[in-house]
């Protein structure tokens, strides 16, 4: 859809929305603060939206590599964390969110 003097509003994977502006060039704005991403002027709706499919893309989570064999002690990030005990089959209570209260958790669970 071309435009020139109206909004154009698009939401990315998280919910957030946000607006195309024209104004003899093409922004992205929104209430709050603007991604990196998003931040400039492009002198063309392709430029506009393909910058806004690339700050989407970015959003997707990674997909940990962990198959459950792992020494607990090396693993640092929440995504393997989280596999790791998924894989051993513990739960981890929805109150347990940074990787280092995890880590403790499993490791607590895993010495009991």
């Amino acid at each position: 859809m071309l435009m020139k003097e109206h909004k154009v509003t698009k939401t990315c994977p998280n919910g957030t929305k946000y607006t195309l502006v024209f104004d003899g060039l093409y922004y992205w704005t929104r209430e709050g603060n603007l991604p990196i991403k998003l931040q400039g002027r492009f002198s063309c709706q392709i430029e506009a939206y393909s910058a806004f499919r690339f700050y989407c893309s970015s959003l997707m989570p990674e997909v940990s590599q962990v198959t459950g064999a792992e020494d607990l002690e090396e693993l640092t990030l929440k995504k393997d964390l989280t596999q790791w005990a998924e894989k051993q089959g513990i739960e981890i209570p929805n109150k347990v969110k940074q990787p280092a209260a995890i880590k403790k958790f499993l490791q607590e669970q895993v010495n009991a």
